[in-house]
């Protein structure tokens, strides 16, 4: 069914690639080859159980746009992740060249126990619990992400992501070597929207989806905003760099942690 759906869209002309393999490459590879292949400078990594809220490119785009040397942005907002693969963002944090304040966003409860559902994990009941939240021109967006969806910067994928393919088909830190660790050491931020655009929604068709889909046929997409690009900074290659990329990334943890509790 899904096939079928696939086919008849790139027949129709609703997307523009389609891509099929005969054999089970894994998720990381299939992932990497086709964006590699792709000619925006933004392009969206997602899991195929993503399901995304009106808004959410123009909501990720502007992060892009506001913020400087951006490395991804992920239009799931988390509460917990910015000491994940973030090393990078908290050296500026604590440089003083990014703004940042432990903030309530008690708006994002209700969407974000969606998201603890989805990852089987206990459910968040105080709406004024902290988020990791950074600020500039009155834009405003989380520090870190998850990696079930996120908008990367297409230098990354060249410049940090190793060369060679992973012949991993899941798991085994494929995603972490792929994705999470190339965007530290690319120098860029790891961000999410301050308020959640998409869902993770796992195996189930739940009503409340059915229902986010409605409201989005009968929401109009917004302008996106123009992104400039930045370029990236020589990333870490060899062992020995790779080495001292390690203790640095310990050290800015260290300094963030010293500095700022939630």
């Amino acid at each position: 069914m899904v096939t079928a759906f696939l086919n008849t869209s790139y027949l129709n002309k609703v997307i523009d690639t389609l891509i099929n393999h005969s054999t089970n490459i894994g998720k990381i590879d299939a992932l990497i080859g086709a964006a590699r292949g792709a000619r925006e400078q933004l392009i969206t990594l997602a899991d195929a159980d993503i399901l995304f809220k009106s808004g959410w490119q123009e909501e990720t785009e502007k992060v892009f746009s506001s913020f400087k040397k951006v490395g991804s942005v992920s239009p799931i907002s988390v509460r917990h992740s910015e000491l994940y693969c973030t090393s990078t963002t908290l050296k500026q944090i604590w440089l003083r060249r990014l703004k940042f304040k432990y903030q309530s966003i008690p708006e994002n409860l209700t969407d974000y126990n969606m998201y603890m559902d989805s990852i089987n994990w206990d459910r968040e009941t105080d709406p004024q619990l902290k988020w990791p939240v950074i600020e500039v021109n009155h834009v405003k967006a989380l520090v870190g992400s998850g990696h079930q969806v996120l908008t990367i910067d297409r230098d990354i994928l060249f410049e940090s992501v190793p060369k060679a393919p992973s012949y991993i088909l899941v798991g085994n830190d494929s995603e972490y070597k792929y994705v999470d660790e190339p965007i530290n050491t690319s120098g860029r931020l790891r961000l999410s929207t301050y308020h959640n655009f998409a869902y993770h929604m796992g195996n189930k068709v739940e009503p409340w989806m059915l229902d986010i889909v409605s409201q989005n046929e009968t929401n109009e997409a917004n302008a996106v905003p123009v992104f400039k690009k930045t370029p990236l900074k020589k990333t870490v290659t060899s062992k020995i760099r790779r080495k001292i990329f390690t203790g640095k990334r310990l050290l800015y943890k260290k300094i963030f942690l010293m500095f700022y509790q939630r």
